[in-house]
């Protein structure tokens, strides 16, 4: 009975969750709110993950709730970082069908790779500091570098989530964002905690 009770509590949250995403997408007009509702359920999955039970929070506060400081910072490096993703796949295929260079194809896969893991990394440092956007960057990528596995993981994770989300479309449909971000937010935990303990248990 309490496994059915706690499974309960669980997808009530999850359909709290994507509605809240649902608010913060629409506070920042749908294109310019989708990374900043990223960054505000990662925070939210992170503190359940904390507190050990899923907090508590009033949809209208979180939807007055508007920070203008990390709505510009989250549509920087989200966009940013999305037009050189763009612009290394338009690469890629030219080298994969024009240039036919396998050491141009290579390495250009091995920059999107850094990339991704670059920006995977970023969003729990944007979410627990406050630095200045090149630091973000700077910070995303060092995690990266010590947390490689649980940058697999984290993809893995992600990767296995979706493919639950498709294949149960009720549970797509209705807390699919969460259960995407959750093992984004389980696993990057443990590389933010290394990157900590490795660069900065000095200070």
């Amino acid at each position: 009975m309490k496994a059915i009770y706690k499974l309960g509590t669980l997808m009530m949250h999850g359909l709290n969750l994507q509605f809240y995403f649902l608010v913060k997408l629409l506070q920042g007009g749908i294109v310019l709110g989708f990374f900043p509702a990223i960054l505000s359920v990662y925070r939210l999955i992170q503190r359940a993950l904390v507190e050990d039970a899923p907090p508590a929070f009033k949809f209208r506060e979180a939807a007055n709730k508007f920070d203008k400081r990390e709505f510009l910072v989250m549509n920087v490096l989200g966009f940013g970082f999305t037009v050189v993703f763009l612009l290394l796949w338009l690469n890629l295929r030219i080298s994969a069908e024009v240039i036919r260079n396998w050491f141009f194809h290579g390495l250009t896969l091995l920059i999107m790779a850094i990339l991704i893991s670059t920006f995977l990394h970023m969003i729990p440092v944007i979410g627990k500091y406050e630095l200045p956007i090149r630091q973000y960057i700077l910070q995303g990528f060092l995690c990266s570098i010590v947390g490689f596995f649980e940058t697999l993981a984290i993809i893995v994770g992600m990767a296995f989530a979706a493919g639950i989300g498709l294949l149960v479309p009720p549970v797509g449909f209705f807390m699919g964002v969460p259960l995407i971000i959750f093992p984004h937010v389980w696993f990057s935990r443990h590389s933010i905690r290394r990157l900590e303990s490795i660069f900065y248990k000095g200070n």
